[in-house]
């Protein structure tokens, strides 16, 4: 579930590596689900105090499971969302996982090691496809965890709504990829 994750919020690995079970919310008020990118946690780390924020659930990524995978995980009382645990230098919770996912690139598709894509590249991916389809910067900067330039609504405005948000991420799609995918994950 990382890399669809990863694909359909623009988390980083680290962030998305240190979800905990309670960090897959759900907003009354907006009728959504969303991940609740935080640091409150044991050893939950973010990059800057921009990364601290709410992501709301691609409905794609609703509609393939992911919160059924959510359930099966608090059902069996697990803390954290995902088999990760921070090593290394650093304590990177994302290390075991980019590992081993360059790993697959490698020897199960096939991949050169360079040049290739990596981990890091469903953000890039996320990012562009906000910006091919005219998602608004200021929204898609506090969807990623980035800071806004400009005193106007860095420090008078508001972050946009979590509905806001999903009206902004339901104008991307994946499925065309994600069913390319679904021969190498049955």
């Amino acid at each position: 579930w990382i890399p669809l994750l990863l694909l359909y919020s623009g988390l980083r690995p680290s962030e998305a590596c240190q979800l905990r079970v309670s960090d897959i919310q759900f907003s009354e008020q907006y009728n959504l689900w969303f991940v609740n990118v935080t640091d409150e946690g044991p050893q939950q780390r973010l990059k800057t105090p921009s990364a601290k924020r709410k992501v709301p659930l691609h409905p794609e990524l609703c509609a393939l499971g992911f919160l059924d995978y959510v359930k099966q995980q608090g059902q069996m009382k697990r803390t954290q969302l995902f088999r990760c645990t921070p090593t290394g230098k650093g304590n990177d919770w994302s290390r075991n996982f980019t590992t081993r996912f360059n790993r697959f690139l490698t020897k199960r598709m096939g991949w050169s090691e360079k040049g290739r894509a990596t981990a890091y590249s469903f953000r890039h991916t996320f990012a562009n496809e906000l910006k091919q389809t005219g998602v608004d910067e200021r929204i898609a900067a506090e969807i990623m965890g980035h800071s806004t330039a400009g005193i106007t609504f860095t420090r008078y405005g508001k972050p946009s709504s979590l509905g806001k948000k999903l009206e902004q991420i339901s104008r991307i799609s994946f499925s065309k990829y994600t069913e390319q995918c679904k021969k190498y994950f049955p």
